[in-house]
């Protein structure tokens, strides 16, 4: 509120002000009063002028300063603690990001560890199957060969090893008489006993037909071991409905010596099995 001492005057006098920081210009007015709702922050200068325009009179300028305090909300203690709780709230925004990010990884590294054993499992049951006869679940033929090759390669120098050739004694026959089917069976019997007759070193495959090479090392690489071994397959059960049924085997071995190849060693024992058969069958015979 403002007003003059010239009270006969009164009804002349006109006020000029202007609010720094508020009003663009000079606002003139007859009131003797002004109000402002709203003034921003800081320090401000009120300016007032009285005037009578019919003397063409002007009094000195007339100046009040005018400091508004700052809202709680824009104090600096409280913008530090706003921003604090700003920076703090996007650190745990990012931490429970992390952690989502983290046990996502652990998941899908879980789920990849369970698939790669899961693959590593099959790839592993496809190589042992690919390794194995379907019949007999013996070794197949380039199994056991790989496994002879192998074993004169690696043992020790003066371990002894043999290689014996099975074969069943008038399997044709067998075929012939009681059928493919039962053929099936008694090889399949065999092939069982062999998995039954084996210790650790020893290895057994079918070589072929009719016929399944054993590979012995150490004290069991002796012709006694491998005459018990065809007692243990002339003990076949008999399959059910061919009671007149009887399987025997002959067999042909042949001990490693020194620098031979598998070859070798195979020939010889197939020598071995031609002359236990030659000499009657149900027999094992060593080459010399």
């Amino acid at each position: 509120m403002f007003g003059t001492l010239d009270y006969r005057d009164a009804p002349r006098i006109r006020f000029r002000y202007q609010l720094e920081g508020v009003d663009e210009s000079w606002v003139e007015t007859t009131e003797g009063s002004v109000r402002y709702p709203s003034v921003p922050p800081g320090t401000h200068r009120f300016m007032l002028v009285a005037f009578d325009p019919d003397r063409h009179q002007q009094s000195a300028v007339v100046t009040a300063t005018i400091t508004m305090a700052y809202p709680w909300w824009e104090r600096w203690p409280v913008l530090c603690l706003a921003a604090a709780c700003v920076l703090l709230a996007g650190y745990m925004a990012w931490r429970v990001r992390v952690g989502l990010l983290i046990k996502q990884r652990q998941k899908l590294q879980t789920i990849v560890e369970r698939q790669t054993r899961e693959i590593r499992a099959a790839h592993q049951a496809l190589i042992e199957q690919s390794r194995l006869d379907s019949l007999t679940g013996l070794l197949n033929r380039g199994a056991i060969q790989s496994l002879l090759q192998s074993a004169l390669a690696e043992l020790p120098a003066g371990t002894p090893l043999m290689a014996g050739l099975i074969d069943v004694d008038h399997f044709k026959q067998i075929n012939d008489g009681w059928g493919h089917l039962i053929g099936d069976e008694v090889l399949a019997g065999l092939g069982s006993r062999l998995r039954q007759a084996m210790t650790k070193g020893d290895a057994a495959g079918r070589y072929g037909g009719e016929e399944f090479l054993v590979v012995l090392t150490g004290e069991r690489a002796a012709a006694t071991h491998m005459e018990a071994l065809c007692r243990f397959l002339n003990g076949l059960p008999i399959p059910t409905g061919v009671p007149d049924l009887v399987v025997t085997v002959s067999a042909g071995v042949a001990m490693a010596s020194a620098n031979e190849t598998w070859q070798s060693l195979i020939a010889r024992a197939d020598k071995a099995l031609y002359r236990a058969k030659a000499e009657g069958r149900d027999r094992v015979v060593l080459a010399p």
